[in-house]
């Protein structure tokens, strides 16, 4: 996906499905396309921004991997795939 300005537009999306009241907003980092990472070193930009906006629980994926993933705590839960296994992990916030 590609848009002029991605960080307002997610921003604005997160803001207005909180009326929803979704269980979980689930988000895929920008710094993977597929199954590739395109940024390496680069920190969960989305979910940081999207954390401070949507009210409801929020499921991170793409860049993790079990040392990102504790080093990322303040998402509440994570997923990675690696070798064929996708894994999911709840943190504490």
């Amino acid at each position: 996906m590609s848009d002029s300005n991605p960080s307002a537009l997610f921003s604005y999306v997160a803001e207005q499905v909180n009326r929803f009241e979704l269980a979980y907003l689930h988000i895929i980092e920008p710094r993977i396309k597929g199954n590739v990472a395109i940024e390496d070193g680069l920190p969960p930009v989305a979910a940081a921004q999207l954390r401070k906006i949507f009210k409801g629980k929020i499921i991170a994926a793409g860049g993790f991997d079990p040392e990102g993933a504790e080093a990322s705590s303040k998402r509440e839960m994570l997923t990675w795939w690696r070798s064929g296994v996708i894994s999911l992990q709840t943190l504490t916030a």
